[in-house]
């Protein structure tokens, strides 16, 4: 496990150059473009395995990193979706610490790039790693499938579903599960052919 950063350059011919490295070397963490261009960083693993709640911003101007304010929950495996009022939705994932267990999280996290804060975005019902968390066209987020657990268990695979609701910043709609739960998957938005996704708070 490493600090190291690299651009894709997609001009003519594709090449990859090295850049600044991380403040801390990550793994299982997420990125999300800003809309003010920076890449925020958040959560994933130190070497040890161990949870991280800390974040960082990087700045491809000037093509440095910056420590930005930590999560209230360490995690990894979880998800981050930039919503349309330019905050980031982080939901879910997991946390094995120091003592030996695995926490499954629950809750979910608003990130305010204006003013490099955290917030409190509610809870799902079931906690989830491995998910997905998809940002419909009425920008409400869904957030499927994944995987749960207890501290001293196997995890089970989920095909329970959620919808989180910025309008409101709480997550509810318990969706009808799915015929076969599924972890780690993939998730696109199909307009016209989500409408039966599109709950309301």
């Amino acid at each position: 496990m490493g600090a190291a950063a690299m651009l894709l350059s997609v001009a003519a011919e594709a090449a990859w150059t090295p850049t600044a490295s991380m403040l801390d070397a990550r793994a299982h963490h997420t990125a999300t473009l800003l809309p003010n261009g920076k890449v925020l960083v958040a959560g994933g693993i130190d070497g040890s395995g161990i949870a991280r709640n800390g974040t960082e911003l990087y700045n491809p101007a000037t093509s440095t990193w910056s420590a930005a304010a930590p999560m209230a929950n360490a995690r990894h495996e979880h998800t981050a979706t930039l919503l349309q009022n330019g905050k980031v939705l982080v939901v879910g994932g997991r946390a094995y610490q120091n003592f030996g267990q695995t926490v499954y999280v629950a809750a979910a996290e608003i990130y305010d790039p204006n003013s490099n804060t955290w917030s409190s975005a509610g809870s799902l019902t079931v906690s989830r790693f491995g998910h997905t968390a998809t940002m419909l066209s009425n920008g409400n987020v869904l957030v499927d499938g994944g995987a749960t657990g207890a501290a001293s268990a196997s995890f089970t695979y989920l095909a329970s579903a959620q919808i989180y609701f910025p309008a409101t910043n709480s997550v509810g709609v318990r969706l009808p599960a799915w015929r076969q739960p599924r972890c780690r998957m993939s998730r696109s938005c199909c307009g016209p052919a989500e409408s039966w996704l599109q709950a309301e708070p």
